[in-house]
C-alpha cells in the first residue's frame, strides 16, 4: 500500500490544490452563494471518490489490500 501513495503521489497534491483552490474563491468572492459552494464541493467530493476508485482498481491488480479503497470510495460519492 505504501508504493501506491509514492507511485500516486500526484493524486494527493491535486486534491490537495483544488481545496485550497476552494478556499481561495471563498474568501476572493465572500457574496458567492451557497449553492456555487455545494456545487464545487459535489464535483469535488466526485473526482475525490472516482481517484479512489481508481486506486482500488491498481491495489486489485497489484494483489494488495484494497478494501479500504473501497469503502472510502463508496462514502465520498454523491448518491440520490
Amino acid at each position: 500500500m505504501a508504493l501506491q501513495i509514492v507511485n500516486s503521489w500526484w493524486s494527493l497534491v491535486v486534491r490537495g490544490l483544488v481545496a485550497i483552490i476552494m478556499v481561495l474563491i471563498t474568501f476572493a468572492w465572500p457574496g458567492i452563494t451557497l449553492t456555487a459552494l455545494v456545487l464545487v464541493f459535489g464535483a469535488y467530493a466526485l473526482i475525490d471518490g472516482v481517484m479512489s476508485l481508481v486506486g482500488v482498481w491498481r491495489a486489485a491488480s497489484a494483489h494488495e489490500r484494497w478494501a479500504g479503497l473501497l469503502i472510502r470510495a463508496s462514502l465520498e460519492l454523491p448518491r440520490r
